[in-house]
């Protein structure tokens, strides 16, 4: 019995030392049947070969979607060091040119090719782009010139970086609107397509230098383009567009304007100005400048610029025919504008589109500066901007070189520009009623100027050199602060009326006896002590006006211009010495 028990002992025992065995074989057999543990990446090349393997599979991808392509390259050549058109930077393809290659399809794997700065496939036969083509995030140009495209995917405008598209020679009839928004666009290059339109939003390609559009089927172009500041070259030739729009003359770095082969009748007068700074504008020979629309927009400006006028323009009539207070040449342009007390607080640079105005009026309204633009107007004859609200004018006033009468009374001037010097035609000058303390001397220029209304400012001075003033006969400086004024006056030949009452005289120079042409001088209310004797040699004085002065008396001579006519004014109890 305890043999028989002895013997189960050791028999079992020997099993479990078995199954224990056994399981450890089990469980090594199944680790050594299952996948090896990844090994840590030691090398990073490991991935760039990687990655240079996928590129492969995309290029693959593309061979083998075009069997008829003409590509040459060694399939069995997997680091397509020598396949042509195939250009690699660190084991990376970054350039492809595919030209005339006889491709018909692009795969959607060319979105794969991560590092690819610029790829080339004009002249093939290409009808459609795969929207991966957005994945392209470092691409920079991109050409698909002749082919047969008639559409664009809306994910090409994720390729911010690109600078160079070429889309010419396809059967596109729309651009995208989400291609408009290639801020980084360089050079858009679109010769001989098909299209017929394009999108609004082209404003956002502010680094576009080259746009080329000719020879395709556009018959109008966005306004857009014209907020394109860089462009320096536009080609619109060869379409069937019936006009430019205005706002292409805003594109003052222009130097060529290709046009010709259109059904153009005119240009805008802004777009044509653009020759007078040295664009180069090619265009049919039968094709003008539209001076009306150009003066039309002026005035639309100038009613846009005052939401509160009181105008009633209907803006609808663009020849402006029905429009009050406008003038018309006979050619249809503005000649005369008359806007008394219309509530205009504001003068839009466009007021300078009115080349062939004569006469401006803007008395009575609330200016309170005038545009540099007002230089352009070169036909000015007549500018009155009396009963506003001036402060000063600008200094391009005096490039109106049509300019005799200008009118700037009523304002709150405190200082005249020294180029009012060179109004060289310039007859009348009206500043009264203004907060000025001095004038320019260069007011001495001015050879045709007969009227000088100075009135009721705060001159404290007056500059000898409007004793230049040969033409001058109307003098006007009453009611300022005056002590004394400058004998050069008396150089003044044809001067007539001489005003220089209420102001604080202390005395006036003799060389006034030397206006022979004087028939009125009034030098009443002042601190006059005494009066010239020379004064008497103006026996053709019609008027002589002496009061509210300190005299007591005046000399013989000034008395007996009474004898010649002259009615003189003077306090009760001044006598005649």
């Amino acid at each position: 019995m305890c043999k028989s028990l002895l013997f189960l002992s050791r028999f079992f025992f020997a099993m479990a030392i078995i199954f224990i065995i056994s399981s450890l074989l089990m469980v090594s057999c199944s680790k050594d049947d299952g996948p090896p543990p990844e090994p840590q990446n030691q090398n990073p090349e490991n991935t760039d070969s990687i990655l240079e393997a996928e590129d492969y599979k995309t290029l693959k991808a593309l061979y083998d979607a075009n069997p008829n392509n003409t590509l040459g390259w060694d399939m069995d050549d997997k680091g397509m060091q020598n396949w042509s058109g195939v250009t690699q930077q660190n084991n990376r393809v970054t350039e492809l040119d595919l030209n005339g290659k006889t491709l018909t399809i692009i795969p959607p794997q060319i979105g794969d090719l991560d590092r690819l700065t610029r790829l080339s496939m004009s002249s093939n036969d290409i009808p459609e782009l795969p929207a991966e083509l957005g994945n392209l995030d470092d691409l920079t140009s991109l050409n698909l010139e002749d082919n047969a495209l008639t559409a664009l995917p809306v994910e090409l405008g994720k390729l911010t970086k690109l600078s160079y598209l070429h889309l010419g020679s396809n059967l596109l009839d729309a651009f995208p609107e989400q291609l408009t928004k290639l801020d980084q666009l360089a050079t858009l290059i679109a010769h001989n397509n098909s299209l017929a339109q394009l999108p609004q939003g082209m404003e956002k390609m502010t680094a576009l230098q080259v746009l080329d559009l000719a020879q395709n089927l556009l018959d109008s172009v966005p306004a857009a383009i014209g907020s394109l500041n860089a462009l320096n070259s536009l080609s619109l030739d060869d379409n069937r567009l019936t006009e430019i729009p205005w706002e292409y003359g805003r594109l003052i770095k222009l130097e060529y304007l290709y046009l010709e082969n259109n059904n153009l009748s005119q240009l805008p007068q802004e777009v044509c100005k653009l020759a007078e700074i040295g664009t180069e504008i090619t265009t049919d020979a039968q094709v003008g400048c539209d001076l009306i629309g150009y003066n039309y927009r002026g005035l639309v400006a100038l009613y846009h610029a005052n939401p509160g006028n009181t105008l009633e323009w209907d803006l609808t009539d663009t020849s402006m025919q029905s429009w009050s207070d406008v003038t018309l040449h006979l050619d249809g342009t503005v000649q005369e504008l008359e806007l008394y007390d219309e509530q205009i607080s504001h003068l839009p640079p466009e007021i300078g589109n009115l080349s062939s105005l004569t006469y401006l009026g803007l008395r009575f309204n609330y200016l309170t500066q005038l545009p540099s633009e007002i230089a352009m107007l070169q036909s000015l004859k007549r500018l009155v901007v009396s009963e506003n609200l001036l402060t000063d004018l600008p200094p391009q006033i005096g490039s109106l070189s049509a300019l005799d009468h200008l009118s700037l009374g009523d304002n709150a001037i405190t200082q005249l520009p020294s180029e009012i010097g060179n109004l060289s035609n310039l007859t009348s000058l009206n500043i009264e009623r203004n907060d000025l303390t001095d004038l320019p001397s260069q007011l001495g220029n001015l050879k045709q100027l007969g009227e000088l209304y100075a009135r009721e400012n705060a001159l404290n001075t007056i500059p000898p050199e409007l004793g230049n003033l040969q033409q001058l006969q109307y003098l006007w400086l009453s009611e300022n602060v005056l002590e004394t004024v400058p004998s050069a006056l008396g150089n003044l030949p044809n001067l007539f009326d001489l005003r220089l009452d209420k102001n604080v005289l202390i005395e006036i120079p003799a060389s006034l006896g030397d206006l022979d042409a004087l028939g009125f001088l009034n030098l009443s209310t002042n601190l006059l002590k005494e009066i010239p004797r020379e004064l008497g040699n103006l026996t053709g004085l019609n008027r002589l006006n002496l009061e509210n002065n300190s005299l007591a008396s005046i000399p013989k001579a000034v008395c007996d211009l009474a004898n010649h006519g002259t009615t003189i004014e003077i306090d009760a109890g001044v006598v005649c010495k």
